[in-house]
């Protein structure tokens, strides 16, 4: 997924938290983009992380390292993370709790 070549043919999007793709033709197939792509909702542990991952660029490699997350307020709003990555549509998203973000190059 990190190819360029096929980037470059997946239109990506994101509306109220949600994670869209469209392709005019497959470049990888439909399974291996639903399972090598996802959306991921990054909780950064501190002020220094946050802005590191703000300085993110398209077309870079990130490494992350942190923990799968459930958030919960105390009005009752939670999200959970999932916990596999063969699943797919509400619910399929990551939460990470952000330790460390290294942004290693640009393709």
């Amino acid at each position: 997924m990190s190819d360029s070549a096929v980037l470059d043919k997946i239109r990506i999007s994101q509306r109220n938290r949600f994670y869209f793709w469209v392709v005019n033709e497959y470049p990888i197939p439909h399974r291996d983009i639903e399972t090598h792509s996802a959306n991921m909702h990054l909780v950064p542990a501190s002020e220094s992380i946050a802005s590191s991952i703000k300085e993110a660029r398209r077309g870079q490699i990130i490494n992350i390292d942190g923990y799968l997350v459930r958030i919960e307020r105390s009005n009752g709003w939670n999200i959970q993370s999932s916990l596999t990555r063969d699943d797919t549509g509400e619910g399929a998203c990551e939460v990470i709790w952000v330790k460390n973000f290294y942004i290693e190059s640009a393709q």
